[in-house]
C-alpha cells in the first residue's frame, strides 16, 4: 500500500498524458493562455519566461514538467524552470503582500479546483496579475484577495 501511495504522483503523468494536438499557443497581450483545463502551471511559467525575455511555449514547459490531464505537480514545474536557468523558491502558507518577492507562480482556488496564476510585479500599490484564463489585470492586493482565494502557495522565480 505504501508503494502505491508513494508512486502515484510519479505515474499520474503516464496515464493521463496530454496530446500534442491539444496545445494551441495563444497569447493575450503578455499572458500565455492555457490550452487545456490542466496546463495553468505551464502557461503561467511561459508568461514568466516571456516577462524575463526568454520565450518558451506552454507545450514545451508542459512536456518538461510532466503536465497531465489532472494538472502539473509543482516540483516538476520548478524543475522545468530550473533546467532553463531560473531559480525557484517555495513558500507555503505565505501571505501575498507588498513585500512578496515577484514574479511568482501563485496557487489559488477556483471553486473546488486548484489553479496557478503568475503575479509579475507590484508597483505603485498595484499587482500585475497574469491569469492564464484571462488577460493581464492590475489590482490592489485587497482586490486580489477579494477576487482569488489564495491557497498560501507561492513559488518565486528569479533569473
Amino acid at each position: 500500500m505504501l508503494i502505491i501511495v508513494v508512486t502515484v504522483p510519479f505515474i499520474k503523468p503516464i496515464f493521463g498524458s496530454i496530446k500534442d494536438d491539444d496545445f494551441k499557443e495563444k497569447w493575450q497581450g503578455k499572458v500565455c493562455q492555457q490550452s487545456t483545463p490542466s496546463t495553468c502551471g505551464a502557461a503561467s511559467s511561459a508568461t514568466i519566461h516571456s516577462y524575463f525575455g526568454t520565450p518558451a511555449s506552454e507545450q514545451e514547459i508542459a512536456r518538461d514538467a510532466y503536465s497531465y490531464t489532472g494538472g502539473t505537480e509543482v516540483w516538476y514545474l520548478a524543475r522545468a524552470l530550473r533546467s532553463r536557468g531560473y531559480h525557484t523558491s517555495f513558500h507555503n502558507h505565505a501571505q501575498l503582500d507588498e513585500h512578496s518577492q515577484l514574479p511568482a507562480i501563485v496557487g489559488v482556488k477556483m471553486g473546488l479546483m486548484g489553479h496557478f496564476i503568475a503575479i509579475l510585479s507590484y508597483c505603485n500599490g498595484q499587482l500585475s496579475v497574469a491569469d492564464p484564463l484571462r488577460a493581464e489585470q492590475t489590482m490592489t492586493i485587497e482586490q486580489f484577495h477579494q477576487k482569488y482565494h489564495h491557497t498560501g502557495f507561492i513559488m518565486t522565480v528569479s533569473p
